[in-house]
């Protein structure tokens, strides 16, 4: 966990900002009134992107990496716009490390970051607000649950399970609403579960409200989540690398002194040789475990290359798992689109005349042997030549396609 001495939180959305005062627990006022205030700046639900995505078990830094790498496909926003961070879980297997991923555009995140510096209030953490829902349900003492807390756009509702922020959405109608919150469960894969709700929400659905502002979890319960901009990350990557060569200019400095000092000191007696080679033999021992920290550091290298050479195998031919999908096909549903590419899930794209019959797809998909994984992604209500369609998409693991990493590998977090 990120430890903070903030004790405010600003929500910042292109609309506007909404202040929450931990030290008083009011809601509202200007900027300007916290002048000199340390705040933890968190993204309104319309301002960031959140995405759950497998990456390779490894240390920080790799997976940063790869998940760089994804982020055009993650997102439909190019990669080089986007400022993120992710959050990995304990949830893991042959796929990888599953992890929430949170991003939002550069511009934002500068713009919400000049004005804090203009209203001279410090920034200590960027983060998305939905992270404060899965630690009301804790409190709450469920695992499972709808956060709804009314917003400025209408009304936030978050799905929550296990600690986890499956999906966060924002509905700006109040008819309907216990609808739509089905409809969010059905979207994160989950049945329907308890509603909480806070903000002073009156909804006749409800299970429990929530006492007090969702925000003070932010602040009580630190996430280590920060989402910073590109340019931040780059000049302490730059200082890092400054760091390292300023450090192997000492050692090499030091290494040829001690070369020298070794040369001269056996030069100078040969009375005290006996005593000197005793003090060479644990200086190669030091050289050696250094040299072999080398070859193991060469090693894993060796291992990420086998990893790469495995993902661009398969045992499941291509054309074999998109027509499995599509005879799987029931009346009433016929598919726009088919995705599916080696080590990845496949995006299964289509319109069903009924709610039903996309639901019947989804168990048809999952009752087959070549799939794992199988869920609804997102199902919209539309309109095709005056006729009611639902418009989805689902996703898929076919079985056989080899993982991205080796399940044996465990890394950091």
């Amino acid at each position: 966990m990120m430890k903070t001495t903030a004790d405010l939180v600003v929500e910042w959305s292109p609309k506007g900002t909404a202040i929450y005062d931990h030290r008083t627990q009011a809601v509202g006022g200007e900027l300007s009134d916290y002048s000199g205030r340390s705040a933890i700046l968190a993204f309104g639900r319309r301002a960031v992107f959140i995405k759950h995505v497998r990456l390779p078990n490894s240390t920080r830094p790799e997976m940063e990496q790869v998940l760089r790498l994804r982020l055009p496909e993650l997102f439909a926003v190019g990669g080089s716009e986007l400022a993120f961070d992710f959050l990995g879980y304990d949830d893991v297997n042959e796929q990888g490390r599953l992890c929430l991923v949170a991003a939002v555009r550069v511009e934002d995140l500068r713009a919400a970051r000049s004005l804090m510096e203009s209203r001279r209030i410090q920034v200590t953490q960027v983060l998305p607000v939905a992270l404060a829902s899965p630690l009301v349900a804790s409190t709450s003492g469920v695992a499972r649950a709808a956060v709804v807390i009314p917003v400025a756009e209408g009304f936030a509702v978050d799905i929550v399970d296990d600690a986890k922020l499956l999906t966060s959405r924002v509905v700006t109608e109040r008819d309907g609403l216990e609808s739509d919150i089905c409809v969010a469960f059905t979207l994160a894969g989950i049945p329907c579960s308890p509603i909480l709700v806070g903000g002073g929400l009156l909804l006749s659905g409800a299970d429990r409200s929530i006492s007090g502002d969702s925000r003070q979890y932010l602040i009580t319960t630190p996430s280590s989540m920060n989402i910073e901009l590109p340019e931040v990350i780059a000049k302490r990557n730059h200082q890092a690398r400054q760091a390292k060569m300023r450090f192997s200019v000492m050692l090499a400095v030091a290494t040829a002194a001690l070369g020298a000092y070794v040369y001269t000191d056996y030069t100078d007696a040969l009375a005290k040789a006996s005593l000197e080679a005793g003090k060479d033999a644990k200086r190669i021992q030091r050289l050696t475990a250094l040299s072999k920290s080398a070859e193991t550091a060469a090693a894993d290298l060796g291992g990420t290359e086998a990893i790469l050479n495995r993902t661009f195998n398969i045992a499941q031919p291509l054309t074999d798992v998109a027509a499995a999908a599509t005879n799987a096909l029931p009346a009433g549903v016929w598919l726009t689109g088919l995705s599916v590419e080696r080590g990845k899930e496949m995006q299964i794209r289509g319109v069903g005349k009924s709610s039903q019959d996309v639901t019947d797809y989804v168990r048809s998909l999952s009752e087959l042997t070549r799939f794992r994984n199988v869920r609804l992604v997102f199902a919209n209500d539309s309109t095709i030549d005056e006729a009611k369609v639902v418009q989805f998409s689902i996703s898929a693991f076919p079985v056989g396609n080899l993982p991205l990493i080796d399940p044996a590998k465990r890394g950091g977090k």
